[in-house]
Order: C-alpha cells, then sequence, then structure tokens
C-alpha cells in the first residue's frame, strides 16, 4: 500500500535575506500537512511520498522494471515570480548504483505548469556517480558527484537566464552552468525521485530524503493562508 501522508509547512517569511530577494521562504518538509501548498505526483502508482522520516521522503521498492522512466515526488501549488532561488537540501539514504542502462535521480525542477523547463539532477548510471543539468530534455551541463547528502539550487537571473548549482551540507556551491533565454513566466517547483531505462531494465529500490526547501523570490503567488506573509503594523 502507497502511503499518501504529506507533512504541513512550517516556515519563516523574512525581507531581504542573504539572497537580496524581496521574499524568502525556508520550508520545513519534514513537518505535517505540506499538502496545503504541494501535490503529489506518482503517474504511475510506483512511489510512497510522506512525512515518514526526518523531511520528505520520497520512496520505491525494487520492480521488474519496464522500457521508459517513472516519477514520483511533489510539485508546488504556488508560483514563483520574476527573479527567484529554489534550494533543497538531500539525503541519497537508499541510492544503489542501477543495472544495465538504468538510472536513479534525485531530482529538482522547476516547471511551466506540469512541463519541467530547468532541473538540476543528482544521478547514478552506467556512467558514474553525477550531477547533471537540463534546459527541458536537453542535457546542458554535467560534472562528477558522489555527494549522498548536500543541496541542489536553481536560480533565475537577468529575467530568463537560468543557473545550477550543487554544494555539499556545509560548504560552497560549485556552479555547473548557466543558461540564458530559458522562460520568464510563473514557475512551480518540483522534488522528484526518477528511475528507467531504454532497455527495461529492473529498477532497484530508492528511498530520497528532502529535509528543507528555501525559497527566495521577487513575489510568491499561491501560497496557503499559513505562509502568507502577514502585514506590515
Amino acid at each position: 500500500m502507497i502511503r499518501r501522508a504529506l507533512p504541513v509547512l512550517l516556515a519563516a517569511l523574512a525581507s531581504c535575506g542573504g539572497s537580496g530577494l524581496p521574499l524568502v521562504l525556508t520550508v520545513d518538509l519534514g513537518a505535517p500537512g505540506l499538502e496545503d501548498d504541494f501535490t503529489i505526483v506518482d503517474e504511475a502508482g510506483l512511489w510512497s511520498v510522506g512525512e515518514f522520516g526526518p523531511g520528505l521522503r520520497v520512496v520505491k521498492p525494487a520492480d521488474p522494471g519496464g522500457a521508459g522512466f517513472v516519477h514520483g515526488g511533489v510539485r508546488s501549488i504556488f508560483q514563483l515570480n520574476g527573479g527567484f532561488e529554489v534550494t533543497v537540501t538531500f539525503d541519497l539514504l537508499e541510492f544503489p548504483a542501477p543495472s544495465g542502462d538504468g538510472v536513479n535521480e534525485a531530482v529538482l525542477a522547476v516547471s511551466r505548469s506540469d512541463e519541467r523547463v530547468f532541473r538540476v539532477v543528482r544521478r547514478s548510471d552506467a556512467a558514474g556517480e553525477r550531477v547533471l543539468a537540463f534546459q527541458g530534455e536537453t542535457l546542458v551541463a554535467e560534472a562528477p558527484s558522489a555527494l549522498l547528502r548536500g543541496r541542489l539550487r536553481i536560480r533565475r537571473v537577468s529575467t530568463s537566464s537560468f543557473i545550477a548549482e550543487i554544494a555539499p551540507p556545509d560548504g560552497a556551491f560549485t556552479t555547473l552552468v548557466r543558461v540564458d533565454h530559458v522562460y520568464s513566466g510563473a514557475a512551480r517547483v518540483q522534488l522528484l525521485g526518477r528511475q528507467g531505462s531504454d532497455t527495461g531494465a529492473p529498477r532497484t529500490a530508492l528511498d530520497l530524503c528532502f529535509p528543507e526547501l528555501v525559497l527566495g523570490a521577487t513575489s510568491i503567488t499561491g501560497l496557503s493562508e499559513r505562509l502568507r506573509p502577514s502585514p506590515p503594523l
């Protein structure tokens, strides 16, 4: 039985902060009730997504596989507008090397509705342990990375330019790539596990934890009532 309980958001909104953006939102992904601001993504019905861990857990057992890819996780109801930064901490609790041409991924993505326009991915596959960045379905950067714990970040600057970054838990961010003229409209956030192969190789078990999400933006629309900033006194 797939567990579909979701954690509640505990967040703090502040002005400015280190990003220099007008709004900064810190989201504890391990507290109960996240469904007010996120929806579950699990088209294949294979994933368990919920609060059963020290953060948002995205879990799938091993299965016989099949050609193509499956993914599970959450997508934000709210949308980011203007310039923004999205940073998620990750802990890859079970992230084995897949067999054959299989792929295991932990994904931070921003999307136009359901269409992912830019994403940064911690991947394990036959080519080794890596971090990759994609514009749509086009690979735009890759680098070796064996981090099992760390942070992924996507920034939008200069209206439509996107920057992909990765960092260890307490270290500085490394920039993978900047891509100009990507997308300037409202964007949703996705946190996903993803697996698959082109030949139908068996899929391993996968267990990902996303403890915290930090958002900075020019504005954020569609937040639940509890996350909206209080009017000034």
